[in-house]
């Protein structure tokens, strides 16, 4: 057979490739968790990745109503396992009150904890997970400030509060870096916050959104590092505050919320999950052409240009 037959097979294999990684990796953000794995199931040549869970309350579970149940890792984690990508879960170094510092210090002394008898270390957890999720960083700054419970006033010190709003993001960055020195291809994902007093009196309201504002900016600038997105919560908890804080003494999540939440965040994950793994019998190809091995597929010009160059002539 002739060369140019030979070139248009390829052609056609690589437009078979290109046009089936785009259908897999394609969902629209309007998409519900439910609606999203009955369209997508990981293909059966991808490894299932391990699942981390670290930060406060809202990962470890914490309901409107003070008990630890599901939260938005345990509800992320159900879609994750029922299209094929979960290998394991581990949310117990999520404690309730942790705050980035309590995370960081986590990581630097490589804590442990107790499951079943027998010892887990942090750092293995870390180096064993495809995929690791944070929600660190609220209650660094509420402790910062007070509200009094009758006449709802608020007492900060600004200069005190600002700091601690700016540590947050050094810290997080520091715990990113972290993981990335002890697993430099797990993805990351940090969640940003959502306001915890929406059945506060309204002329409140815009200094708790200020300081809302402020702190998501500092998650969300420590998430522009490389293998890391920020996950953006307050708006859709807001939509339906009600429904989402049920619980005006408790600034926890109903289940609804958490559900709410984790959809957010499997949304990010359907769009950063590398479909094809560094073993996957395409990957070979695919990593060649790309010269990251990432799998994520460049415009299908470019694959066409790249396999034509490596073709004999």
């Amino acid at each position: 057979m002739g060369k140019k037959f030979i070139r248009n097979v390829f052609t056609l294999l690589v437009l078979m490739l290109y046009t089936g990684m785009s259908l897999l990796q394609t969902v629209s953000a309007e998409t519900t968790v439910e609606e999203s794995m009955a369209k997508i199931t990981a293909p059966t040549w991808v490894a299932a990745s391990s699942y981390l869970a670290l930060g406060d309350s809202l990962a470890a579970g914490m309901n409107h109503s003070g008990k630890i149940g599901d939260g938005y890792a345990d509800y992320l984690a159900d879609t994750l396992e029922e299209t094929g990508l979960l290998n394991s879960f581990n949310k117990m170094f999520a404690m309730p009150g942790y705050t980035t510092k309590d995370v960081l210090k986590d990581i630097e002394e490589n804590a442990a904890r107790e499951v079943d008898g027998k010892s887990i270390r942090l750092h293995d957890a870390i180096a064993n997970a495809g995929l690791i999720t944070i929600s660190a960083g609220a209650n660094d700054v509420l402790a910062h400030m007070k509200i009094d419970s009758k006449t709802f006033a608020v007492t900060y010190d600004e200069q005190a509060l600002q700091m601690e709003i700016k540590q947050v993001g050094m810290n997080l960055m520091k715990i990113i870096t972290e993981i990335h020195t002890i697993n430099p291809d797990a993805q990351v994902y940090v969640m940003g916050y959502y306001n915890p007093y929406p059945h506060l009196p309204a002329e409140i309201q815009p200094l708790l959104v200020q300081v809302l504002s402020s702190m998501n900016k500092a998650i969300e600038t420590a998430a522009q590092l490389p293998n890391v997105d920020w996950v953006e919560t307050a708006d859709v908890v807001a939509q339906d505050f009600k429904l989402n804080l049920p619980n005006p003494q408790n600034i926890h999540l109903s289940p609804d919320g958490y559900q709410a939440v984790a959809e957010l965040f499997w949304n990010k994950v359907q769009a950063d999950y590398p479909w094809i793994p560094a073993d996957a019998f395409t990957a070979a190809l695919i990593s060649d052409i790309k010269g990251k091995g990432s799998g994520r597929p460049e415009p299908f010009s470019m694959l066409v240009a790249e396999v034509f160059r490596s073709l004999p002539m």
